[in-house]
């Protein structure tokens, strides 16, 4: 089975308008890997492959196996504006995290002050049973 993965990156980078560079920014690495990519060089780790296939909107089995140039793609979502529909859930799920987080703060504040109230307790308790020993 032939992988086109090298093909298929420098076409889906032409398609999209985006250099190296920019493709480098999506996966943490140096326009100089995504450049040994291309060039069949290098490979990309799996991880790499599926922030590339979800950046470019289609699968890894279309990233790695399908010579997108002259087959085409046959993905649900419009090769042209990638994640363009996730953008909402996105927003979405970070609103959420937000709220979470605010949440946790709120509710470590509310354990801090509880644990600040119970060492004073303990402390009044611990001098009241100090006093009643030296009443003995």
């Amino acid at each position: 089975m032939k992988i086109y993965f090298k093909e298929n990156l420098a076409f889906l980078r032409r398609k999209f308008n985006k250099t190296q560079s920019e493709i480098a920014s999506q996966v943490n690495k140096s326009q100089r890997i995504v450049s040994n990519w291309e060039r069949d060089n290098t490979e990309p780790s799996l991880e790499e492959i599926g922030i590339l296939s979800d950046f470019f909107g289609i699968t890894s089995d279309e990233l790695l196996f399908k010579n997108l140039e002259s087959e085409g793609l046959n993905s649900g979502r419009n090769v042209n504006e990638p994640l363009k529909n996730e953008i909402p859930a996105f927003k979405k799920a970070i609103e959420l995290h937000e709220t979470t987080i605010s949440t946790l703060k709120n509710s470590i504040e509310d354990k801090n002050a509880l644990i600040a109230m119970l060492k004073s307790e303990n402390k009044r308790l611990i001098a009241e049973m100090g006093k009643l020993i030296q009443k003995k």
